[in-house]
Parts: C-alpha cells; structure tokens; sequence
C-alpha cells in the first residue's frame, strides 16, 4: 500500500511519492534532524515475508554504501521503521537518461562525457568488488549540472548464487516470471513519474524493461551474454551492459530488440548489433571501435576492465578537444591573413619537446595504442594549411608477447618554437586489425603498404590512403617479412623475406597492386635502400659464423653484387634499415663498436670510397628503419636513447644538427617511412598493457578461466621483463610504474608492492633470485652498456659484476656462487659466468647460446642453442662448468628463442614456448 504523505518514518517525514521500481518505492522525505530533502526506497510489507528479497534489499545498502564516488548515489542510512525496511539516499535533482533519451538521440560529445562519468563510477565499483547488474538508461541519472550519477545497486553482486541457463529458459515463458514482470518491472505510467527527483519515461511498460529478480538478474534489453545464459558474472557483465547503454545513446535506438524477452535474450546471444556508423555516419573509427569492443560478446575478448575504457573515452575526449582547437586556430589564422597553403612549399621536421606524450609541432594530435599501430602524420609547413595534403592515418599492428588491452587514443597538443617547420600533424587511424606488423607509405603518399599477420601466417597487402578496402599483394604464407620498400615511381614494392626452416632471407620484387613475385637476391638482412636513379640497391647482410657486417651494393636486378664496407670484430652495422641521398652520393645507415661499451651511432658511407662520416654523434641503444627526406634537409629514423627502452621517431638535420623527437610518449616506434613532399609519414607503433597473473599449477595447472590477474597498471609492462619468485612466495618483476625500468618486488597477492631499484633513466631487465633469497641478479643499462648487476634485497647494495660491452639474461647457480649470463656483443652469443661477489668472468661456451637455465640439482645448463649459424635452434644440455653440450634436443622451427626456457620442478624437463 503507498504511504500517504506527512507519514513520519523514523525521524524522515514522506513528501510525496516519487516512484517505483523492482526493489521497491521511491518516496520524497524530509530530514527532520539535518533538514534537508532525501530520497527513501521502501521495500513492500509482503517482500519482507520473502528472506532473499530482503538479503537483497539490504544488500543494496551495503553495496552502495561502500563506495565513495561522485557519480554513484549517495547513501545515508539504512533503516527500518513500524516494520518497514528502508534506505534513505541524497536526493538528486535531474532526469534520468531514459527521459533524456525519450528527446532524441544523444550528441555524440554529450553522450562521450555521460559516459567518462559512468566508465569512472563502474571503475570505483568494480575495484571495491562491487558489480551492478543491471546498468540501464533507467538507472543512471543526469542532474541539471551535467553530473552523472548510478542509481539501484539492488542487483549487486558481492557473493550470490545464479541459476543455470536451463532454468532461466523454462522460466522465460512461466506465469511466475510474467507475475515478476509485472510487479518488478519500471512502473505502467500514465504520466510523468519522478525517482529521486527525476522525470522517468513516460512509455507503458513493454517487455523490454522487464527484470527477473531471483532469477537471472537484470533487465532482459540490457543483459550481457553470460548474464543471460545464467552463468557466473563477474564486473565485465557491466561493461557489456553499459556498450549497450552507449549505443542506445548514439544510434538513437537500442542495439538488441524483439518482442518478447526471451527473443531479445536470443538476439544478444545470436546476433551482433549493425555498426554505429548505420545510424551515425559521423561517427569516428575510434569511436564506432570502443563501442564495438564493449560489445564482444565473448567476455574474455571484450574490454577488461572498465578502467581500460575509462581510458579509452579520456583518451578520444582529448582528440576531439584537440581537433577543435585546430579547427579554431586555423579558422582564427584564415580569417586574419587569408593565406592559403602553396602544395609545393617544403616542408621539414622539427621541433622541441615541450612536454610528455607529445609531437613536437604546434596544434598537434598524437594516437596512443595498447597494440601496436603505424600512423600517418599530415605535415604541413610554417604553420600554414595544406588543404591537398593527405590524409593522416593510423595502422594498427601486432599485439606484444603478453596480454594487451584495447585502449585506444591519446591526443596530447603541443608548441614549436617559433619559425621552426613541421608546424602541425593530424592523425588518424588507418586499419582496426591490431595485427600490422610492418607497413611503408608510397612516395607520393597514395598507397601503404603493410604486412598482417594471423594465425600463424603473414600477408602482404596494399591499400590506398584515401578510404579504400586492403588488396591482397602476395597471399597468405609461412614466412616473416623483414622489411618493405617502395620503388622509387611507386609502382613496385620489394620486400625481404624469410621462409620457414631457411634462415637465409631473400629479396622479392612485386607490383604494387599485386602480381607475380620476382626473387631478385639472396643472402640479405636488412630492407633495401634504393638508389635516386633507381639503378643501384644497397642492403646490409650479416655474414654468419665469421663476426662480420657488410654493407653491399648491387644492379637493380640483383647482379654484380659488392663489397662497399666491411665491418669485422667489435665493429658492426644494425640491420633495421638503411637509406640513400637524394644526391646519390652516400648511404646512411646505424653502425657502431663493442670497443670501450657498445656505442651506436647514425652515419653515412661515401658510395664511392667507403669513407664514413658521422651524421649524429649521439649514442642510441635501439635503432630501426632510417629515412632520408627527398629534400636532403635531414633524416627519419626511428630510435632509443640510452637508458630508454622505448624508440621514438626522430628527426635527424643534415649534414649536422642535434637530433630532435618528433615523438615524445610511452610508446614504442619502428619502420618509419615518409612521403617524397614530406607531408605524411607511416611508423609502427606500439604500446602494451602488460600485467602479471597467476595461474594454478597441480591438476588444474593451464586452466586460464582460473587465472588471476594481480597488477594494474596501463603503460606499466608489469613483468615483460622478467618476473620470478622468491623462497618465501612473493614475486619479483620488472615494472615501469615509475616511469623507469626498474625492479619491484610484491606479495602473491599483488599487495605490498616495492621498488627496489631507484628510479633513473635505465632499463633493468630479467632478475634472477638466488636461493637463499638474499640476492638478485640482473641486467641493466644504467651507465650505456647493459650489464650484468647483483642486488641485496635486504640492504639494497648493489654490485656491478660486468663490465663488457653487452650482457644479458642472468642465472644464478644452485648453490649462490656464480651468475650464469649471456654475452651479447655480436650475432654469435655465448656464455659466460662470474662469481656472485665479482670477479674474472670465465667463458663457457664458444658455440651461439642464450638463455641460460640452470638445473634444480644445479649440476646443468639449459639454453637455446645453434651448433652452426645456418643450423636450426636447439635447446642445449651443458655441463654447469661449460663446453659441448651433453645433449641437444630438437625443438619445431616455431619454437620461439626469443622466450627463456624452464626446468620443471623434478628436473626432468624442459618447458619452452612454441
């Protein structure tokens, strides 16, 4: 029976009826001892009768209770009074969305802040362990400020039992579920109805606003696909809820729908809803791609965790903000000067970082992906506009070795110096496969050319940069693409490639729009660089088993093939790429020496004498594919500095000038290329969302539905770079969390996490504990060349144990004395090991050998290893103290070497990842 008004319960006097819902009524009440307007839920005399309803009321409470967030209502009590249970809330002046949603479809940029708000509440929730339920337009109100705020955490889950998909199912057509529709569901209006101060739909109530309370929770329209079979839920049940919530929002109209619940649970299980580009044609890739995301219907595919599209929404907000700005700014610069852009001015690039994740230009946007992606960046020169520019596009790529999450956009504006060139960038996203690996844009900008990889097998395709579907170049095979170069008119692309079980590359020649392949050479490591007069190539090729890097010239088709520079022993050339001048006259590529450290460094090479000559003095620990521009102003190359473990875009002045970052993020940067005008650039670009997880070992050891993910962090890399355990259960891994590479240490828990390395301008990498637990071995990169370090977890002293130009991959012996490592200062590794508390190190292998494991009897070593540089990769049985190995276990051609191997436990086997 409704409560008359001036009805006293406790000390709150009812005002008036606001509404009814499926837990309860809704009235307006006057605190009398603060004096202030509240909202009481009542829950019905006879549900009192019924103990799970009223767990589940009280439930409610507690649930909402606990959080503290501004977009989740406010709860102040929970009470009962003459024998009615009730809770008392803020009282919040507004509408609710469905009312909001009853004018009309939902701006695009109003509907992206409603649901930053939501993201940001169900985040809170979900990391107090609180999950909704039952996100729908009806429970999220919208106050006349523009907050947002979650109402009826009646459906939280904290620990409840649901029934399984077949009782749903029978119970979808009962007369009890059609009784519960009716008492349970919104309220059938006549008129308009408040809750909480808001004015809810006015449509009779129709079988898409039923809930099943004591069922399946929810309400039928807005189940996630788990939900709806009666399974399991957990806080990804919410984001699915809230995709469907935010394309009702932006297509005008829910994305699942039927006349019955039980047709719209089949269509949310059956069916994917159409794309939102349907109903809204201005809707942006990124956008149209977090939506789409939220809607996977497979829980293990869709967002993670709400704060993963948190992000993702910030991120894109930040965009459009950016994009207006330039819009303006331009708007503003046009109407002021009435310049007009000359499509054959020059353009060069430059500027300053001003700040972090930034492009250095003025006006400028930059993507930020979880994967990794290749970008077009649109330059135009001294500020002016380039209306016959291309198109800026982005090229999504592989995912990293572990997991990732699909954040999509950050655009973050920025300042040049004043009269500096390269005076604005706009970037948009090209491809959505997330699995480019490699990709080069054509001279003239019309075409990308890039590899995908799926399933275990790498394509050639081509694709205009103008909107236009991918033409497959070369099909499908089991091969690795090296590296992809345009011909100097356009028409050709040549490509190295590496087929499986042959580790000898081969350079093909094909056109761009697809044809046959022609081989034009064999015995090549590096992308070829051509020639201005289109003539000549250039390429670079590791000489295996002898220590020597050549850099080689050739005809165009391959012939008369010769030496131009040799570089033996310490001295070396990196194989990413390398790049011709516009004169003709030199090439340019990385080279560098293991004498004195490992020192590397952007040179040319006279193509005439050999001579070489820096270009850039700085010293890089990672380089990739370099550009020269067409202009001959300067160079494109794609590199880390020392101590960073990320590459950046860089540009290059010529003949001299101090190197200066076109990108400055938390992202990683390979195989740029730029367009001959220089007006548009394509790079690869990645960034992961690395976490640690632990999984159960015994019989349940490899059930992934057990996992258990126990760090948080986006750009973190939690444990990328090694992670192991301690002899008292807690974990060590590397983090980025400060910003650094560093160290940390933390319970099984995730909880109690420490650095325990300080945070520099470094990259520490795989940490080895011994076992007394006392001290970790490690490398790092601290002072230019990585070494090898030992760390006393409990003073946190810390001792240099290697001085050579390069080491890798500790392993500390069973018994605490020695730390096996990798030596890694030229293609041929070997091992090597050095007392605990230094000393000379002794070489232990002069066969290739990496990745050092030792036994748990620690009488063995463990490693990948290659008897003969063509030989395929085997994993090695040595002696503890070294030599030929006692046995040598062939392993598939995809095992990956790249991956350290384990003993198991007994020391009878080796684990390694195929």
């Amino acid at each position: 029976m409704p409560i008359a008004e001036g009805t006293r319960l406790d000390r709150y006097q009812i005002l008036s009826p606001i509404g009814a819902g499926g837990m309860g009524e809704v009235y307006l009440a006057q605190d009398s001892r603060l004096g202030r307007k509240v909202a009481i839920k009542l829950l019905p005399p006879h549900y009192t009768q019924d103990p799970e309803r009223l767990r589940r009321f009280e439930q409610e409470a507690f649930a909402a209770s606990s959080l503290n967030h501004p977009n989740i209502i406010t709860i102040y009590e929970i009470g009962e009074a003459e024998g009615r249970h009730f809770i008392v809330t803020e009282f919040i002046e507004g509408q609710t969305l469905r009312r909001r949603l009853a004018a009309g479809r939902i701006p695009a940029n109003e509907a992206l802040e409603i649901a930053t708000q939501v993201a940001g509440a169900l985040a809170t929730a979900h990391n107090a362990g609180i999950i909704h339920r039952d996100i729908k337009p009806e429970n999220l109100m919208i106050r006349p400020d523009g907050y947002v705020k979650i109402l009826d955490f009646g459906l939280a889950k904290l620990t409840e039992k649901m029934v399984n998909a077949e009782l749903f199912e029978n119970h979808l057509d009962s007369e009890e579920f059609r009784t519960h529709a009716a008492v349970d569901g919104e309220p059938d209006e006549t008129s308009p109805v408040e809750v909480g101060g808001a004015v809810q739909s006015t449509a009779p109530l129709s079988a898409v606003d039923e809930t099943m309370p004591g069922i399946v929770m929810g309400t039928a329209q807005y189940m996630s696909p788990e939900q709806a079979r009666g399974l399991r839920v957990d806080w990804r049940t919410d984001i699915f809820s809230f995709g469907i919530v935010l394309y009702e929002m932006l297509a005008g109209h829910a994305p699942f729908s039927g006349s019955s619940p039980k047709e719209i649970i089949a269509t949310i299980l059956q069916t994917d809803p159409p794309p939102l580009s349907r109903y809204l044609p201005e809707a942006t890739e990124s956008l149209e791609w977090i939506v789409s995301k939220a809607l996977v219907k497979d829980r293990e595919e869709r967002y993670q965790t709400a704060k993963e599209m948190l992000n993702d929404f910030k991120r894109l907000q930040r965009r459009l903000e950016v994009e207006q700005e330039i819009s303006r700014t331009r708007t503003s610069q046009s109407g002021k000067t009435g310049t007009r852009s000359n499509p054959g001015q020059d353009t060069r690039l430059s500027g300053n970082p001003t700040q972090e994740l930034t492009i250095n230009t003025s006006n400028t946007s930059v993507i930020s992906n979880t994967q990794s992606s290749g970008l077009f960046a649109h330059l135009s020169g001294n500020g002016q506009r380039n209306k016959f520019g291309n198109p800026i596009f982005i090229t999504l790529a592989t995912v990293t070795l572990l997991a990732v999450s699909f954040s999509l956009y950050q655009f973050i504006s920025s300042r040049s110096a004043t009269g500096s060139p390269f005076q604005s960038m706009q970037v948009r996203r090209f491809t959505s496969s997330g699995k480019v690996t490699r990709a080069v844009i054509s001279p003239d900008g019309k075409y990308v050319v890039h590899v995908l990889s799926n399933a275990g097998k790498q394509t050639l395709l081509v694709r205009q940069v103008t909107p236009s579907d991918n033409v497959e170049v070369v099909a499908p095979g089991d091969v690795t693409y090296r590296g992809l170069t345009f011909s100097r008119d356009g028409t050709h692309v040549y490509y190295v490639l590496a087929e499986r079980n042959d580790p000898i590359s081969s350079l093909y020649q094909v056109p761009v729009l697809g044809g046959t392949p022609r081989r034009i050479l064999r015995d090549i490591d590096s992308p070829v660089a051509i020639s201005p007069d289109s003539k000549q190539l250039a390429f670079l090729r590791r000489v295996r088993g002898q220590g020597e890097d050549q850099l080689l010239l050739a005809n165009a088709d391959g012939g008369n093939i010769r030496v131009l520079v040799s570089r033996k022993g310490a001295d070396f050339f990196s194989i990413s790429g390398l790049a011709w001048s516009p004169d003709g006259k030199s090439v340019a590529c990385f080279a560098g020496s293991n004498t004195g450290g490992r020192h590397t460094h952007l040179a040319e090479f006279n193509v005439a004498t050999g001579q070489d000559k820096l270009i850039s003095s700085q010293n890089w620990s990672n380089v990739g594919r370099v550009w020269w521009l067409r202009d001959g102003r300067g160079l494109v190359a794609t590199a880390a500095e020392q101590g960073s473990p990320l590459a950046q875009v860089w540009f290059f002045p010529y003949p001299k000038g101090t190197p200066r970052k076109i990108t400055n993020d938390l992202n990683d940067y390979r195989d740029a290329s730029v367009t001959d005008d220089a007006r548009a650039l394509a790079t690869i670009q990645s960034e992961a969302n690395v976490n640690v997880w632990l999984l159960p070992s015994g019989n349940n050891a490899g059930d992934t539905l057990r996992a258990r993910q126990i760090t948080e962090g986006f750009g973190h890399r939690s444990g990328d770079r090694g992670l192991t355990w301690l002899p008292n259960g807690n974990l060590i891994y590397i983090s980025r969390a400060s910003g650094s590479q560093d160290i940390w240490m933390m319970d099984q828990n995730g909880k109690s996490q420490q650095q325990l390395t300080t945070p520099e301008t470094r990259a520490e990498t795989y940490p080895s504990v011994s076992p007394d637990g006392r001290y970790i071995a490690f490398s790092s990169n601290r002072t230019g060349n990585s070494n090898i370090y030992r760390l006393d977890i409990n003073s946190g002293d810390q001792l240099q144990l290697t001085k050579g130009p390069s080491e890798e991959f500790p392993a500390i012996s069973a018994d605490g004395k020695w730390v096996i490592y990798t030596a890694t200062t030229s293609s041929k590794f070997t091992l090597w090991k050095v007392p605990i508390d230094g000393g000379q190190p002794v070489q232990l292998t002069d066969k290739l050998s990496t990745w050092p494991a030792i036994s748990p009897d620690g009488q063995h070593i463990a490693c990948w290893y290659r008897q003969e540089s063509n030989a395929p990769w085997q994993i090695a049985i040595l002696s503890i103290n070294g030599g030929e190995p006692e046995k040598a276990i062939d392993v598939p051609t995809t095992a990956d070497w790249n991956i350290p191997i384990r003993w198991t436990p007994d020391g009878n086997s080796i684990s390694y990842v195929d």
